[in-house]
């Protein structure tokens, strides 16, 4: 038989007036996603596209494409880093863009591939041995905090890759942290099950540098797709003009 090269394919099936498109093509970064709609849209599949809020912190495929940053706070060591609270994390933080309590926090896009490159966003303070924050926030239709109450509860997750080692908040609760020192890989942790309160969720991020490159990148899945089209996000706070609906 003949050899066939490895890579994706796109498969087109007649079905009497209509077709059917197989794809061996698994997008796996935002970039990936781009070029997955422009395959499609070459083969005439006419795509419906979410109209992005002007504020919302992921696109329409759960790519976290924006957030507040903060930072950069230099440490003696990045090791060090890891255990400094440099902006009072806790219930009472409510980042805002610009000079806020002495923090300045900024908006700031991630890149075509969906990832934060912080060496490259001008920030003030060293780029070696420091830490910065991300800000971002989740809105819930429904409460995902008691698998007691609700056992079949749509599970949400928070997959990310960090360059170098990072830690992770949810409403002022650490729910997971690496402090290794490595190079930025796509999906490489997973917050599983995420505990999201019904409406407004916040998520800090800290991200530590030790030397070389320094970025971060995330998405969120769900076990349910159709909850995770529910989902609503933003890059600034919202709860001030918020009562549990977006």
């Amino acid at each position: 038989r003949e050899a066939k090269p490895t890579g994706a394919a796109l498969v087109e099936y007649r079905s009497g007036a209509g077709r059917i498109l197989v794809t061996s093509f698994v997008p796996a970064s935002r970039g990936g996603y781009t070029l997955w709609k422009r395959l499609l849209t070459n083969a005439g599949v006419v795509l419906t596209e979410r109209k992005a809020a002007p504020d919302q912190a992921f696109d329409e495929f759960g790519h976290l494409t924006s957030a507040l940053v903060c930072g950069s706070f230099g440490a003696a060591t990045a090791a060090a880093a890891y255990d400094e609270d440099n902006i009072g994390i806790g219930a009472a933080l409510h980042p805002k863009p610009g000079d806020t309590s002495g923090l300045e926090w900024r908006a700031k896009p991630a890149d075509d591939e969906g990832v934060l490159d912080f060496k490259k966003m001008g920030l003030p303070g060293p780029m070696e041995n420091a830490a910065v924050y991300l800000s971002f926030w989740v809105w819930s239709p429904r409460p995902l905090d008691d698998l007691l109450v609700e056992p079949n509860l749509p599970k949400l997750a928070l997959r990310f890759g960090s360059d170098d080692g990072c830690q992770v908040w949810l409403n002022s609760k650490r729910i997971q942290e690496d402090r290794g020192m490595h190079p930025y890989t796509p999906d490489e942790f997973t917050a599983d099950a995420l505990p999201l309160a019904r409406g407004w969720n916040h998520f800090i991020v800290k991200v530590v540098q030790g030397t070389g490159e320094w970025q971060f990148g995330a998405h969120l899945t769900c076990s349910d797709p159709a909850f995770l089209g529910q989902i609503r996000t933003s890059v600034t706070d919202p709860t001030p003009a918020a009562s549990g609906d977006p």
